[in-house]
């Protein structure tokens, strides 16, 4: 499959999804959702699966952005560190952001199971460690930031790779996955529940309508209540 960056991805080895494409410009969509990435999918999926007759533009192929290149680490020690998130927003919001981390890894083994998808999806832990003292004051204060937001972790004496480290903790109920195996089947349900997938389909203006939102696309023409 093709994605938009220059070095090719662990997740590539795949055909680009063929959706079914039974468009109806003509018919007005509850929600239109831009984006065919995993954060799009899924809103769609979820939408469709909760009534509401969906339209998903995506203006290459699905999983040609971010998901096609992500690490496919499924995380809650995020890019973002707890101690960022507590100093700028509180200690209310770190337990809410780790919450919602965990709740997402969650969704996804709940819907890994639900529709039996083959995407190597296991539990795991991870580990994040620091080589000298400056980075181990960083990771202690990291540690203590975590473990109040609510994270499961642990320092540990030894990691799973050859590398030379000062400290090491291990964070529990990670998990990875292939995202594109994924990403694909719950494009499938959305599509097999009645919604529908446009790709090469780029969202150029969207304007108020006088019964709603008009999306003009480099395809066609779309009337919908929500986008």
């Amino acid at each position: 499959m093709k994605r938009d960056g220059n070095n090719k991805s662990l997740w590539q080895d795949l055909p680009d999804y063929i959706s079914k494409e039974s468009l109806l410009p003509e018919v007005t969509y509850d929600v239109v959702i831009v984006g065919g990435g995993m954060t799009g999918v899924v809103a769609a999926l979820l939408l469709q699966k909760a009534g509401k007759k969906c339209l998903l533009a995506e203006a290459h192929s699905l999983g040609f952005g971010t998901t096609g290149g992500t690490t496919a680490h499924l995380n809650t020690l995020l890019d973002t560190p707890y101690t960022t998130i507590t100093k700028n927003f509180g200690s209310e919001a770190s337990k809410t952001v780790a919450r919602a981390a965990s709740e997402a890894i969650g969704l996804i083994e709940k819907h890994v199971n639900l529709y039996i998808i083959q995407c190597h999806f296991s539990r795991t832990d991870a580990y994040l460690f620091s080589q000298e003292k400056k980075e181990s004051n960083e990771l202690d204060d990291i540690y203590q930031a975590s473990l109040e937001a609510g994270v499961a972790l642990k320092y540990v004496k030894n990691i799973p790779i050859a590398a030379h480290f000062e400290k090491a903790i291990q964070i529990e109920e990670q998990a990875m996955f292939h995202p594109t195996k994924y990403l694909f089947a719950l494009a499938k349900e959305f599509e097999r529940l009645g919604g529908t997938i446009q790709t090469n389909c780029k969202v150029e203006n969207v304007k108020e309508g006088e019964n709603g939102i008009i999306i003009e696309t480099s395809t066609a023409t779309f009337k919908s209540d929500k986008i």
